[in-house]
Parts: structure tokens; sequence; C-alpha cells
């Protein structure tokens, strides 16, 4: 017979409009066995040898806020690359050569800050998989713990 009981909320999955910042605060609550890169060639994963429910549930809300971060930053480089294309087409208005290489050096940020967020989310998802069951994934845009 199936349960009746409502899953509980992750205790530690706050301040969605903070994810970038929440992410870094629950990597360092974690066990420092738990989660490790290593950098070396290509990034590999040490898989602790055991972790408890607490730990599991710091995994689950860093992985949403890191998915839910990634999603910001893309959705962000898209909406600059066409802010971007729309300004070149426009002979009204001239961009000056210091704000395109803002630009361009903030777009350049974001892309590798995006490669991290899937690579960290990615690590934290093998480790939530290892170690719990994953939860029915959340709509697009509501990826809540």
């Amino acid at each position: 017979m199936p349960s009746t009981t409502m899953p509980q909320p992750n205790p530690h999955f706050n301040r969605i409009d903070r994810a970038p910042y929440e992410l870094g605060y629950l990597l360092q609550k974690l066990p420092d066995d738990t989660f490790c890169l290593s950098a070396v060639g290509s990034n590999t994963l040490r898989k602790p040898n055991a972790i408890n429910p607490d730990a599991l549930l710091i995994v689950k809300a860093a992985c949403k806020h890191a998915v839910n971060a990634n999603e910001t930053v893309m959705r962000g480089i898209e909406s600059l690359g066409e802010m971007l294309f729309l300004i070149s087409g426009n002979t009204e208005y001239d961009v000056s050569a210091e704000a395109i290489s803002g630009m361009g050096c903030l777009l350049q940020h974001l892309a590798v800050e995006a490669q991290f967020l899937q690579e960290t989310s990615a690590a934290l998802g093998f480790i939530e998989r290892e170690y719990g069951q994953r939860s029915t994934p959340a709509k697009k845009g509501a990826n809540h713990a």
C-alpha cells in the first residue's frame, strides 16, 4: 500500500533567489569526505564510503542550487546575446569599444561559471543517486527540494 504521508521539505534548500551563494555555503557544510572533485586531467569524483541522512539532504539542496544557478547564467548569456545582436543592427545607436569589451569579459566569465555549475551539479547528482533515491524533478523554473 502506498504511503499517504507528504514528503517533508528539505531544510537545507533555502533562498532560491541566491543560488550561487547558497551553493557555496552548502558545499562548505558537507563533511570533508563527501564531495571531492579533482582537476587532474579530467574531473573525477571520489565516492565517500557512507553518507549520513543530513549530509544527503545538503547534497540534494546543493545540487538543485547548482542547477538553478546554471539555468540563470545560461538565460542571462542568451539575453545578452540577443541584446548585442539587436544593438549591432541599430545604426542610430553607437556602442563604445569599452562597453563591448566589458560585455565580452562578462560573457566569458559567465560561460566559465556555467561550466563549473554544470560539473558541480553532475558530481552532486552522482552522490545523490548513489546514496539516496532522487525525487521527481520539478518543472523548469520551479526547482525545489
